[in-house]
């Protein structure tokens, strides 16, 4: 949960709000410390848990102008103050501690900073309730921020602001939060396993359903519409609180296979599809679930996890990288559906059988994207892009793909000749 900043998400911020459904409390006044509890034990006069329902569901939202953006679903403090004063478990409360306790929530980022400026902003009244509120600008509709307010979205306020200065958006309606956030799990939750084995079978289900035999043509628009999809989204909340560490070393690199090829999918429907090189790059840093109190994009599951974090893609004290592999499989590379056409075929992996279904994976891929023909061999550029991968040489890739290979390119490969690799153009048509 970041807000819209591409940062992960940091330790503490969502694991006080762990702490506090879980009946944690701590001191009012405590400063925001990393992986310590400071939720009180009553919010608006409500417990934590009433206090975020009612929240979550009568919050005002109003579309408000700011410059040459409408920021939906939004309001100020000074419009989040009264309503909260007004509810009838505030009636014995002054306001000044309705503002401390709404000032808690921002701080561990149920609510979050979109916007901050000139005050008195305009605001849609007739759009101030809790329904959505709508607008015709889609980078507005994205919760965009002028160049002044980007720095601003998502920022780790220590109190609300009770003016009309800043815009504040709830992170259950902040369309940059993450693709699992858009509502609050209740703990606990179940074994990392557990939920593994779980969502696979939910993610089983609608494969089974919507997706071609040739593992790459989806339906999606009959995918997202399906009983089973709403299902799943609703399952995939509790990432936000499973721990993979219990996880086995098959059983992580399973799970986030897995999990990579459905967010991919998911993220392909609810965001805007890259149709650039530096558009894709966005899409891969965007698309992001909150697992185990951490905010993972894909890059951050590719890279940083399943590659043994490659290149450094985690800095030594990101608390991440004890999720990473201890070493790398390049046969991964054969299981990671990036939602274009020349991408591997969707499947799904499990902990008991993952050593046979890479090497399946590793042959079916190798078969069509690595061939003999011409007098050349004819790759796939996953092949080029990670080289180092598979060995860092021409005769090192070889070497690898020779065991996964039809007979014809393995017989050219064992010639002895020095055959040439020629990569062939990438196709990023969206499935």
């Amino acid at each position: 949960v970041h807000g819209g900043n591409f940062s992960p998400f940091k330790v503490g911020q969502f694991r006080d709000l762990a702490y506090a459904l879980m009946g944690g409390s701590a001191s009012r006044d405590a400063p925001p410390a990393v992986g310590s509890v400071h939720f009180s034990e009553t919010l608006l006069g409500l417990s934590v848990r009433d206090a975020l329902t009612t929240l979550t569901e009568r919050a005002p939202r109003a579309s408000i102008r700011r410059r040459l953006s409408v920021y939906t679903n939004a309001f100020t403090g000074a419009t989040l103050v009264d309503w909260a004063v007004a509810l009838p478990s505030c009636a014995s409360m002054r306001r000044d501690d309705v503002v401390r306790d709404l000032s808690e929530l921002l701080r561990h980022h149920v609510i979050c900073v979109i916007a901050a400026g000139k005050k008195n902003p305009d605001i849609d009244s007739t759009a101030n309730s809790a329904s959505a509120a709508t607008s015709t600008d889609p980078e507005a509709e994205a919760g965009a921020v002028s160049d002044d307010d980007e720095e601003l979205h998502g920022r780790h306020e220590l109190k609300l602001d009770t003016t009309d200065a800043v815009i504040y958006r709830l992170v259950v309606d902040d369309k940059k939060a993450d693709l699992n956030m858009r509502s609050i799990f209740v703990p606990p939750a179940r074994d990392a396993s557990v939920v593994a084995t779980d969502l696979r079978k939910k993610v089983m289900r609608m494969y089974g359903r919507f997706l071609g035999d040739d593992g790459r043509t989806l339906d999606r628009e009959s995918l997202f519409a399906s009983p089973e999809f709403a299902e799943f989204s609703s399952a995939v909340t509790e990432l936000q609180w499973i721990d993979i560490s219990t996880l086995s070393l098959g059983g992580r690199m399973a799970f986030l296979i897995n999990l990579y090829n459905v967010l991919t999918i998911h993220a392909m429907f609810v965001l805007p599809g890259p149709s650039t090189l530096l558009g894709r790059q966005r899409f891969y840093k965007r698309a992001r679930y909150t697992i185990g109190l951490e905010s993972y994009s894909l890059d951050d599951i590719e890279h940083g996890l399943l590659r043994a974090n490659a290149d450094g893609h985690l800095k030594p004290n990101d608390p991440r990288l004890v999720h990473a592999m201890p070493t790398l499989d390049p046969r991964l590379h054969f299981t990671l559906n990036c939602g274009a056409e020349s991408c591997p075929p969707i499947r799904v992996y499990t902990e008991e059988n993952l050593e046979a279904e890479l090497t399946l994976a590793a042959r079916s891929f190798c078969e069509q994207e690595f061939v003999f023909v011409d007098e050349h061999f004819a790759a796939s550029k996953i092949f080029s892009w990670y080289h180092r991968d598979f060995g860092g040489t021409d005769a090192a890739l070889k070497a690898f793909v020779a065991a996964f290979v039809n007979d014809e390119t393995r017989d050219a490969l064992a010639s002895g000749r020095d055959i040439p690799i020629e990569y062939k153009p990438y196709s990023w048509k969206a499935l």
